[in-house]
């Protein structure tokens, strides 16, 4: 596999997770990650401009190839599911335009990819990132240890695809 750089985000209007990765002949580098923070006594639109600028310093600096976004899962909190819509909504934005290759993955795949089970908890999911990246503590909030969980998960899942891909040329291209 080439070597690329993936930026793997975990929406959200009160906390956005990013998470920057790099690839270097498979192996898998952590190389930055942070939380983008808004504040509730700002007007929505102040809010999301300052999820817009944060997230577009973060792009600028490592020129991210593609990125991995958590799908929206529907909630029981109507807000914070709206909430989370007009952040997602301005994160695809940015990411449009930066021309970065936008792939979608929901929760329950993320937990099933690096843990093997779809319904494990946010602390599973911390420490199975502590163990691939060998890290002395889990990574918090989980904002953020779940924004480098989607990027794994992309990362995995594209490598799998390339070989699903190779494999089908070799089948199709030996009749």
């Amino acid at each position: 596999m080439e070597n690329k750089i993936i930026i793997g985000i975990d929406p959200g209007l009160e906390r956005t997770g990013f998470s920057i990765i790099r690839i270097n002949k498979n192996k898998t580098e952590l190389e930055d990650y942070g939380l983008i923070e808004t504040n509730r006594k700002m007007p929505l639109e102040r809010r999301l401009s300052s999820i817009y600028r944060e997230l577009e310093k973060v792009i600028d600096r490592h020129n991210p190839q593609e990125a991995a976004i958590e799908k929206i899962f529907f909630s029981k909190k109507a807000q914070t599911q709206l909430d989370t819509t007009y952040a997602r909504g301005v994160i695809l934005l940015l990411l449009d335009f930066k021309n970065i290759k936008i792939y979608e993955y929901n929760p329950r795949s993320v937990k099933s990819m690096l843990t093997g089970n779809g319904n494990c908890d946010k602390n599973q999911m911390m420490k199975t990132i502590q163990l691939i990246f060998s890290l002395k503590e889990k990574i918090q909030p989980d904002d953020i240890s779940d924004s480098i969980a989607i990027a794994i998960t992309h990362y995995r899942t594209s490598k799998f695809e390339a070989i699903r891909k190779e494999a089908l040329n070799d089948i199709f291209n030996k009749r």
